[in-house]
């Protein structure tokens, strides 16, 4: 192993990877979930600032968690005039396209298992279309042996990930 992989690994995790194609919304382990519902007829801009909330998922399949999907999307005008703009893997693919955050470590997720945390959107008072994703997240296994064959330890994990635009 080369003395410039940790290094290496820790620069990619550390950063969302923009422009990523979910290619396929069947990769997604679990369903969505919407942390963030954004009125800009009523938004004060010091309410951009932060944003947190928490979440949770509940495993739709076994697999292997590598990291977040995110995307968005936003309605231009109101009832029969509006137009949504959809950047969720089953739309069609727009130049938006989705960001991953990866993790250094990924991990064993079985159907049924949930996923709880939070995560919290800091913008930068200098550079204003900097962020910071700061995601806090547990797994709680639904069987004891799969808590068992992973160690007996639970996953838990505190993340960040610089986003500029």
């Amino acid at each position: 192993m080369s003395v410039l992989q940790p290094m290496a690994v820790e620069q990619f995790t550390s950063r969302a990877v923009h422009n990523h194609v979910i290619s396929h919304p069947d990769d997604l382990l679990a369903e969505p979930v919407q942390f963030a519902n954004l009125d800009m007829n009523t938004l004060n801009p010091e309410d951009l600032e932060v944003i947190e909330n928490s979440f949770s998922f509940i495993m739709t399949k076994d697999g292997t968690m590598h990291g977040f999907g995110s995307w968005f999307s936003v309605t231009f005008g109101c009832g029969s005039e509006s137009v949504v703009l959809d950047t969720h893997p089953s739309c069609p693919l727009t130049h938006w396209k989705q960001d991953l955050l990866p993790m250094a470590e990924p991990f064993a997720v079985s159907k049924g298992d949930q996923l709880n945390g939070t995560i919290r959107l800091v913008r930068n008072a200098a550079y204003r279309r900097h962020l910071r994703v700061h995601l806090e997240f547990a797994l709680t296994r639904l069987l004891q042996q799969d808590n068992e064959q992973s160690g007996g330890s639970p996953i838990s994990r505190s993340l960040c990930f610089k986003v500029w635009r």
